[in-house]
């Protein structure tokens, strides 16, 4: 005696679901790969870009102390001194814009490092959101995996 039809009916019914979940768990798992293959590369940049955080730190520190020394003690008081002098000495006037451009490219330069760092640090931030939004979508599809 054969199976009824109702029963042929449903037995491949279930045997197609079965290969419809093997399918959609497969899918998932490739997601899940390709998912932790994202992440591992955003932490790799965050690497990247704190190596570049700590040589621009490096590098303004450095221009910061080299501005120290172009406006305090013995250069600014030749400074001041200089400037009160100018009008008697013809080359004191090229050196007071040399030291003055000396000021204000130091300026420029750390303004330019700071923004750099702040702009890393918002990259940073950002891809810190990126790697808790994805890792957050594995967790969600691994326990629907288990259930």
């Amino acid at each position: 005696m054969g199976l009824s039809l109702g029963s042929a009916l449903r037995i491949a019914h279930a045997i197609d679901n079965q290969n419809k979940r093997r399918d959609w768990e497969n899918r998932m798992n490739e997601n899940i790969d390709r998912w932790e293959t994202s992440v591992d590369k955003m932490e790799e940049a965050i690497k990247r870009i704190d190596g570049n955080i700590d040589k621009n730190k490096n590098a303004m520190s450095k221009a910061e102390k080299f501005l120290s020394i172009l406006t305090t003690g013995k250069s600014q008081s030749w400074y001041e001194r200089a400037c009160l002098n100018r009008d008697k000495y013809d080359d004191l006037n090229e050196k007071i814009t040399q030291h003055e451009k000396k000021v204000n490219d130091t300026t420029s330069r750390i303004d330019k490092l700071n923004a750099w760092i702040q702009n890393d640090v918002g990259k940073i931030r950002d891809i810190e959101q990126k790697i808790d939004n994805t890792k957050s979508k594995i967790y969600d599809v691994e326990a629907k995996l288990r259930s």
